[in-house]
C-alpha cells in the first residue's frame, strides 16, 4: 500500500511540476521533494528519468484513453472519426506539456497509452472499412489521419500566433475525413472503379472478422486479392483516365485532318 501511494505521489508531483515548467522538463530532486520521497524510490519504480515521464503520460493520458475506449460507437462509423479527432485536439490544448511528451521524439519508447490511441483508432477504421465507406487500408488511413491530427495539434500548442484561425482544425479534419471515406450517396462520377476500392476493403474487413466455410489458407488467399484490388484500383481508374483522355486526342486529330468541301466544310469520316 505504501509503494502504490509514493508510486501515485510521485505521478502527481511530476505532472503538477511539469505543468509549471516552461521548459517542459523537471529534475529527479524536484520531484523527491514535492512528493517526499528519496530518489532510489524513483529509480526502483520508474528505471530512470525517461521511465518517469513515461508513466505520467500513460497516468494522465490513460483516462483520456479510458474515455476513447467506453464511448458507444457511432451509427455511422465515420462520425467516430470527427469526435476522435476534436477530442484529441481538445486533449492536446489542454494538457499541452503532457502531449508534447507523448509525441516528443526524445522519448526512445512511445508511451503505452499513445499505443493504445493508435489501436483504438485502427479499430474504427476497421469499422469504416467494414461499412464500405474507407477508401484506405485501416491501418494506412490511421497513419494519415494520425499525422494529420498531431501536426495540427503541434502547430496550435508550438506557433499559436501564426496558426491562429479558429477553424483550423475544422477544416484539416473535414479535408482528411473526405480523403479517407466514401461520402454516403455520393454518385458522381459514376465510374464502377470508383467503388472497386472501398468494396474491396469492405469484404477484407469483413471477411477477417466473420466466420466462413472457407479454411484458413482459403481466406489468406482470398484477403490477399482483395488487397491486391483494393491497392491496384488507383492504378486502373489512371489507366482508364489516360486512355479516355488518348482517344479524346485522336478524335481531335481526326476531325482535324477530315477532308473538307469546296465552301471548308468538313465531311463526316466514316
Amino acid at each position: 500500500m505504501l509503494r502504490v501511494d509514493a508510486r501515485t505521489r510521485i505521478l502527481e508531483a511530476t505532472a503538477s511540476l511539469l505543468a509549471e515548467s516552461p521548459e517542459r522538463d523537471v529534475s529527479t530532486r524536484a520531484v523527491c521533494e514535492a512528493a517526499n520521497v528519496g530518489a532510489p524510490m524513483i529509480y526502483r519504480l520508474f528505471g530512470d528519468k525517461n521511465g518517469l515521464l513515461a508513466a505520467v503520460v500513460d497516468y494522465r493520458f490513460g483516462r483520456y484513453i479510458t474515455e476513447k475506449r467506453n464511448r458507444p460507437p457511432a451509427a455511422d462509423p465515420v462520425d467516430d472519426l470527427y469526435v476522435a479527432w476534436d477530442n484529441h485536439v481538445a486533449f492536446a490544448l489542454e494538457n499541452p506539456t503532457i502531449y508534447r511528451i507523448v509525441y516528443s521524439p526524445s522519448l526512445a519508447k512511445l508511451p503505452a497509452a499513445a499505443d493504445e490511441a493508435h489501436r483504438l483508432l485502427v479499430e474504427w477504421m476497421d469499422r469504416c472499412a467494414e461499412a464500405g465507406k474507407l477508401k484506405l487500408p485501416p491501418d494506412v488511413a490511421a497513419q494519415a489521419f494520425t499525422a494529420a491530427c498531431i501536426g495540427v495539434a503541434l502547430s496550435l500548442l508550438s506557433q499559436p500566433d501564426i496558426y491562429d484561425d479558429p477553424d483550423l482544425s475544422d477544416r484539416v479534419r473535414d479535408a482528411m475525413i473526405r480523403e479517407l471515406t466514401v461520402e454516403t450517396g455520393d454518385s458522381s462520377g459514376g465510374r464502377d472503379t470508383d467503388l472497386l476500392k472501398p468494396t474491396a476493403l469492405q469484404m477484407a474487413a469483413l471477411l477477417r472478422r466473420t466466420p466462413t466455410p472457407l479454411s484458413e489458407p482459403e481466406v489468406l488467399m482470398m484477403l490477399q486479392w482483395l488487397n491486391t484490388i483494393s491497392t491496384a484500383a488507383d492504378q486502373v481508374q489512371e489507366s482508364q483516365r489516360i486512355h479516355s483522355a488518348r482517344n479524346a486526342l485522336m478524335s481531335t486529330r481526326r476531325r482535324e485532318a477530315a477532308p473538307t468541301s469546296e465552301d471548308g466544310t468538313k465531311l463526316r469520316v466514316r
